[in-house]
This record gives C-alpha cells, sequence and structure tokens, in this order.
C-alpha cells in the first residue's frame, strides 16, 4: 500500500462488520483486514472530480461513512452513504467512487472467515491539501 495520500489522510481501513438487516439488533463481528485500498492517485482523481466546496472556494477537509455488502471477490458491492460531513460537499461520493477499490482479505484478524454477503460499515476521512499542493488550473479558481 503506498503513503498516506495527499488528499485522504485517512481511509479508515477498519471497517465495523455486522451480518443481519438492522444495525440495532446486530452487534459488530470484527475489524477488516483489507487486501488493497485505493491509492492516492484513485482519491486525488475522485475529489477533483467535484468542485470544491470550502467558504472561500477551495477544497475542504471532510469524511464520509458507506454501507456496503462483501462480495464472493472480497470487493465491497451495494454501497450507499450512510453519513456525510460537511454536507453538500460530495464526500458521500467521492466516498462511493473510493469503495470501488477496496478489497478485504478473506478472514477477520483473529482468523474467523469474512463471508460474502457481510455488511460493512467504511468510514473514510478525506484532509484537503494546501493550495499550493493542487494543480495549477485548480489552485487558481476562484
Amino acid at each position: 500500500m503506498k503513503a498516506a495520500p495527499l488528499f485522504a489522510t485517512a481511509l479508515l481501513a477498519a471497517a465495523t462488520l455486522g451480518l443481519g438487516a438492522s444495525v440495532a439488533q446486530e452487534p459488530p463481528v470484527g475489524v477488516a483486514v483489507w487486501e488493497q485500498l485505493p491509492t492516492q492517485d484513485q482519491i486525488f482523481e475522485a475529489i477533483l472530480s467535484h468542485p470544491p466546496c470550502g467558504p472561500d472556494g477551495t477544497y475542504t477537509d471532510g469524511m464520509a461513512m458507506v454501507e456496503c455488502r462483501l462480495g464472493e471477490d472480497g470487493r465491497l458491492n451495494a454501497c450507499k452513504v450512510v453519513r456525510e460531513s460537511p454536507e453538500g460537499c460530495h464526500f458521500g461520493k467521492i466516498a462511493l467512487q473510493a469503495s470501488r477499490y477496496f478489497k478485504a482479505a478473506g478472514t477477520l484478524p483473529d482468523g474467523r472467515p469474512l463471508k460474502p454477503g457481510t455488511r460493512m460499515f467504511v468510514p473514510m476521512a478525506f484532509k484537503a491539501p494546501p493550495p499550493d499542493m493542487l494543480p495549477p488550473t485548480t489552485a487558481a479558481m476562484p
């Protein structure tokens, strides 16, 4: 895995796992181990595909949490945004784009198997870079 991305300080790679249909009725069963996470270039591309939403027209820090189902191949499927902050800054959409690149290992850290269909909650935190780290065309945006 590459070093922490400029934009995504922490793709919080600890997903809470649950089984069943209701969050209130399903206690977490563990924390995922990831074989693959999005690269810094993939996160950078996802963030730059949306307009900046900071108060001064720049990019801002934010977070999102997606809920997904684990596919047979370890990839996340049927993801939906369950939380984002600040609202309206596209962090939910960015997290959905990033979720395509996650791949879970076949077992939990304690050795229990991670079963396809497992419900996963994946929090992601994004940190905006300083303006001098943006591409020239983006840094010049009003």
